[in-house]
């Protein structure tokens, strides 16, 4: 999608020039990231977020204008999103916790729940 929205983008710069400025975000965040020694900061790549939904985006929406249908426009635009959505469930909510590092999480919530914690401590006020 994001390599979709890349080309469409380029393609679109001639006549609107704002596309310039969400493919100089992405790239420049990922070149920046490619280049450096270590693992990319993601707080760094954090920047490059917007540019990457609006040209993940932009498929799907030159999809929808060419669509014959309203149901077809519906179903091109919530489809990927569902699909991204269950596929993010899946991956946070049972991949992770299984696969995640074991007793450790398990530990530190107990030590969490069992800390005098002034937020869970129910301190009465005056």
């Amino acid at each position: 999608m994001l390599a979709a929205g890349l080309v469409l983008a380029g393609a679109r710069v001639r006549y609107e020039s704002a596309w310039l400025l969400p493919i100089c975000l992405t790239v420049g965040a990922f070149v920046a990231g490619v280049l450096t020694n270590d693992a990319p900061y993601v707080m760094r790549l954090a920047m490059a977020l917007p540019g990457m939904a609006l040209l993940a985006a932009l498929p799907l929406v030159a999809l929808a204008r060419t669509s014959p249908s309203s149901l077809v426009r519906v179903l091109t635009l919530a489809l990927p999103i569902i699909v991204i959505c269950l596929v993010n469930v899946k991956w946070f909510f049972i991949d992770y916790p299984s696969e995640g590092m074991g007793g450790y999480e398990t530990a530190a919530v107990g030590l969490l729940s069992s800390a005098n914690v002034p937020a869970f401590a129910g301190i009465r006020r005056p």
